[in-house]
């Protein structure tokens, strides 16, 4: 299934659409870290689920042409219900912070508000992410990476 886009910020400056992404269920705020030796790591059952969610998004074709949220945003969740799990404990945090680290969008800082709801989501979680604000072309242009013709 592929990204699905329905009316975005349309008033001038950059418009980028409402996408809607199927990815597995991201694990428990309680087990994406562990700690030991006075250091915090991911957990092997987070790092699981980045390499799941990145074949899921790959075989979907979510990376293919995708466009950055750039400016305020919001998300409407949706999870498969599974026994013994608190819907409160779920791992907002994993699941946004690889929406980042993939370039759905710029920051989960302009994350403006989110519903969780338990549903039907084919691959465990369903996540929609729907833009606040256009963009105008100065924030697209300074949340590209800059790179010297000549340094490539």
């Amino acid at each position: 299934m592929p990204v699905r886009r329905g009316g975005g910020v349309q008033d001038g400056g950059v418009a980028v659409k409402p996408f809607t992404l199927d990815l597995p269920r991201p694990p428990s705020i309680n087990r994406l870290w562990r700690h030991g030796r006075g250091k915090h790591y991911n957990s092997p059952a987070y790092l699981q689920w980045i390499t799941d969610a990145d074949m899921v998004a790959i075989a979907r074709k979510y990376m293919q042409g995708h466009e950055m949220v750039i400016g305020k945003w919001s998300a409407d969740i949706t999870i498969k219900r599974v026994a013994r799990f608190d819907l409160d404990n779920l791992g907002t945090k994993a699941l946004f912070d690889w929406l980042e680290s993939r370039e759905f969008i710029r920051s989960d800082h302009d994350n403006e508000g989110y519903t969780v709801r338990w549903g039907d989501a084919p691959e465990g979680c369903r996540v929609t992410i729907t833009p606040l604000q256009k963009a105008d072309k100065w924030d697209v242009m300074w949340s590209k990476p800059f790179s010297h013709p000549e340094m490539t």
